[in-house]
């Protein structure tokens, strides 16, 4: 797998932050659980947006996520189509 930051929650924080890693030429994949919120990634160079948190985590090495709450992180990562779903082992860290 090629080097690529995962990033969830695109944001009033998010959003920005994870278009500051495109910017700097990061290869990015992206979601959110609001489609508008993607829109200004699609079709940009190094991004892909991805359909779900499982995606994001089964195509990069590091993930960001920017959520708003713990019921809205807890789905990203341990719901159905979360994170724990399809992360490539070491991605999480329990420490």
């Amino acid at each position: 797998m090629s080097d690529r930051v995962g990033f969830i929650g695109l944001g009033t924080m998010g959003g920005p932050m994870a278009q500051n890693l495109v910017n700097s030429g990061v290869s990015v994949v992206v979601h959110d659980a609001n489609p508008n919120a993607t829109k200004p990634f699609a079709g940009r160079p190094g991004v892909t947006v991805a359909r779900s948190a499982t995606d994001v985590a089964a195509g990069t090495n590091a993930l960001f996520t920017c959520l708003p709450n713990d019921e809205i992180v807890r789905s990203a990562y341990l719901g159905a189509n979360g994170v724990a779903a399809g992360g490539a082992r070491g991605l999480i860290r329990r420490r």
